[in-house]
């Protein structure tokens, strides 16, 4: 099986499309699984899809209900582990310096749905309404909570990616700008995308880099490697991307098929 992983050099850079994109492309002739580990979205900025997906009696954002649309699978399965936050106004709470609040992480494990709510605030009666009060767990303070993650998070991204390992082809979304999500290993292409431009690069180049990076900022306490720190290592080979129009909810094929070209190519390199 082949990975390939899409990144960006800013929050909204254009991963999603671009996945999207690629996996209508390389679809046509191979057996293609879609997979973001992590996720997140905003009670408030977000909220008609966090009531969509509360009637469903769980928790997802944009990104992985997209995903799993172009794919079939559950969005739960597409993106095990999602954050849901909130702007402290709207949970009653003064506007200071910490521009948003943890209102919950849902975490997916096997067939297992675990919630794990920040008691420290009110949650918001929709979400204790609609949420099975099974499997809910609580934290208060952030030690508590990455425990809580520690325990959950790296088992939760194994089991949904056993799941999807079921093709040939997986492309993996990272979120942020993040370079590398945990526990993702073996890619065989890189992908790093903004508005307007997309970089190539060998996967087992940028995991050194991403390697030297994330030793550099571990000492100084920070767990992610931001993307742009990697690229800047690199020699990427780069194109231009065009603003992507949408129907029913796939970018149009052809915007990407010289990124799709790029990819095959490097691909094929490594066999």
């Amino acid at each position: 099986m082949d990975v390939v992983l899409i990144n960006g050099l800013r929050e909204s850079a254009g991963k999603t499309t671009t996945t999207l994109g690629l996996h209508e492309n390389l679809s046509q002739n191979r057996d293609v699984n879609l997979f973001k580990p992590l996720a997140g979205n905003d009670y408030w900025y977000d909220h008609d899809l966090v009531v969509e997906s509360l009637e469903k009696g769980t928790i997802y954002g944009h990104d992985a209900r997209e995903l799993s649309k172009q794919t079939g699978n559950n969005p739960l399965t597409v993106n095990p582990f999602h954050r849901l936050w909130c702007p402290p106004q709207v949970l009653g709470k003064k506007s200071t310096t910490q521009n948003r609040y943890h209102i919950l992480d849902r975490v997916k494990v096997d067939e297992e749905q675990i919630i794990i709510e920040n008691k420290d605030i009110e949650i918001p009666k929709k979400i204790e309404e609609k949420l099975n009060p099974e499997n809910r767990l609580s934290y208060s303070g952030m030690s508590e909570l990455n425990d809580f993650i520690e325990e959950n998070y790296l088992s939760s991204i194994k089991s949904a990616a056993d799941h999807l390992m079921d093709c040939d082809l997986l492309l993996v979304e990272s979120y942020s700008q993040v370079a590398i999500p945990s526990n993702i290993g073996n890619i065989d292409a890189v992908v790093t995308v903004e508005p307007g431009k997309a970089y190539i690069m060998e996967g087992s180049r940028y995991m050194d880099a991403e390697n030297m990076q994330k030793g550099i900022y571990q000492e100084k306490g920070i767990n992610e490697t931001n993307s742009r720190r990697v690229l800047e290592m690199l020699n990427p080979e780069e194109i231009q991307l065009k603003p992507s129009t949408t129907k029913n909810h796939k970018p149009k094929a052809k915007t990407y098929k010289q990124l799709t070209k790029k990819i095959k190519n490097h691909l094929n390199s490594n066999k």
